[in-house]
């Protein structure tokens, strides 16, 4: 597959541009001024690569694509869970609300499972 240059530098720039964000000043302008434009920029470079799904499609679509990222969504953060439960002595509430939120993700995916935010929003944009 033929690599599209225009798009490679697009991802480059918003990249660079979330590494400096997570070195800037929360709250500051700058730091606003870059989180308004960079998450929606990877979805819409993410969408210029999304074939429509005819419906025949949609059991290997399953199998082959949702079902190994929701084993491996679902398997990290449990796992993730477990340490932080065992290593910094959480107590079982704790364990617990950090378990339904690995359920709900997005918004409320904090501290341990921070990293899963965007992974169900990226989900919902490419299967619908």
């Amino acid at each position: 597959m033929k690599r599209i240059q225009w798009i490679d530098i697009a991802k480059a720039i918003g990249i660079v541009a979330v590494v400096i964000g997570h070195f800037t000043t929360k709250g500051s302008t700058f730091y606003e001024s870059l989180y308004w434009w960079t998450m929606p920029l990877f979805f819409m470079i993410g969408g210029f690569f999304v074939r429509p799904l005819h419906i025949n499609e949609l059991p290997q679509f399953l199998t082959k694509k949702v079902w190994p990222q929701l084993k491996q969504y679902f398997g990290y953060g449990l796992l993730l869970i477990t340490v932080s439960f065992i290593i910094e002595q959480h107590d079982i509430q704790f364990t617990l609300t950090y378990l339904l939120r690995l359920l709900m993700a997005g918004h409320y995916s904090t501290a341990i499972c921070l990293c899963f935010g965007l992974l169900p929003c990226t989900w919902v944009a490419c299967w619908s």
